[in-house]
């Protein structure tokens, strides 16, 4: 067996130990010895490290998922709940809806939601959005024919997105 090796970076001929082990190699070590190696964390003086990820807030990803394709600017984005696109922000959630509000906007008031006019949740035309409550937004719903309120068969001429009615509660039994 080879006890010799030549690196790679400065040509040397070393011995195996002058060189990091690498597992998928055919003779086990790395191309380049021990001490070229850390001669390249180094630069001017100072150690290399992994260049670190800047940080990014949802607003400034917010453009690279839009597109704007008719009146509606649909968000590409895979990550969704309920339907609607969400950001992600060091592990809390971001509507795309939104997002789309305070950049055009200003911040969407505590207890308020935001609406679409367009009934597309996919949607972040900010000339689509508005400000209101949940008691607007079922009304909206019923209004437009989302939802239907009354009972028995659905009128002709109404939609239905999803149902209304709930399994009945069972209760849990009491522990002992």
């Amino acid at each position: 067996m080879n006890t010799i090796k030549r690196c790679s970076t400065c040509s040397e001929s070393k011995p195996l130990g002058e060189f990091y082990d690498h597992r998928t190699s055919a003779d086990g070590k790395r191309g380049s010895c021990k001490n070229c190696v850390k001669r390249s964390h180094w630069k001017d003086g100072v150690k290399r490290g992994p260049t670190p990820r800047r940080p990014t807030s949802p607003s400034s990803r917010f453009w690279k998922y839009v597109v704007r394709e008719g009146s509606c600017w649909t968000m590409m984005h895979k990550s969704r709940i309920r339907g609607y696109p969400v950001l992600f922000d060091h592990g809390n959630h971001a509507f795309a809806s939104h997002i789309s509000y305070e950049i055009h906007y200003s911040p969407v008031p505590a207890g308020l939601k935001i609406l679409h006019h367009c009934d597309n949740r996919g949607c972040v035309n900010p000339e689509h959005l508005y400000v209101g409550t949940q008691k607007d937004n079922m009304r909206d719903c019923i209004e437009r024919g989302l939802r239907w309120m009354g009972g028995g068969e659905i009128p002709e001429g109404k939609k239905w997105v999803f149902p209304l009615s709930l399994p009945p509660f069972l209760p849990r039994p009491l522990r002992a």
